[in-house]
């Protein structure tokens, strides 16, 4: 969107949901009062659920300008995929050089092929990044998004919302 056409509350949910997810990665290691009170209401999950419903919200005015759903997948891909990627290079040194480990870990080609492709917790194996849980629900949010407008064309505003809503409260449910 351009600045001119921006929704300006957009930007305060996507400050509140980045702000619930920040909290909860700061006390989901420590202890007291507020720790408990941040591990009962799970301001993290809320936080991420919250950036489901403004993608949801901001995604179908991508539609009003035409739908190309291969350069919608790269420009997707391609805001995500490499900072995750970015994101394991210290994890990965860490445990190739044995560098902060009282003994040096033993690498595991299968679990960092499972977190590079994005499916840790869909072959079960223990994440290398914890938080990347929310990724695969990503892509697959983007990938349903991109077959539902490119199969239903017509009145796609109002099955959208159907659409929206149907898997949002799917990813929550699960």
């Amino acid at each position: 969107m351009s600045t001119a056409n921006r929704i300006t509350f957009i930007d305060g949910l996507r400050f509140i949901a980045a702000a619930m997810v920040m909290l909860q990665h700061y006390f989901e290691h420590r202890t007291g009062f507020m720790t408990q009170l941040v591990r009962t209401l799970q301001p993290g999950v809320a936080g991420v659920a919250l950036f489901f419903f403004v993608s949801g919200f901001i995604i179908p005015f991508s539609v009003s300008r035409g739908f190309n759903p291969i350069d919608f997948a790269v420009r997707r891909i391609s805001r995500i995929y490499p900072l995750y990627l970015v994101c394991l290079v210290p994890f990965a040194f860490y445990q190739i050089t044995g560098l902060g480990f009282a003994t040096r870990p033993e690498f595991d080609w299968e679990k960092w092929l499972a977190a590079v492709l994005l499916l840790s917790e869909y072959v079960g194996e223990r994440p290398i990044i914890g938080a990347a849980w929310t990724l695969p629900l990503e892509f697959m949010w983007y990938g349903l998004f991109a077959l539902f407008v490119t199969t239903c064309r017509t009145d796609v505003a109002k099955r959208l919302e159907l659409a929206i809503a149907a898997v949002a409260v799917l990813a929550l449910a699960v």
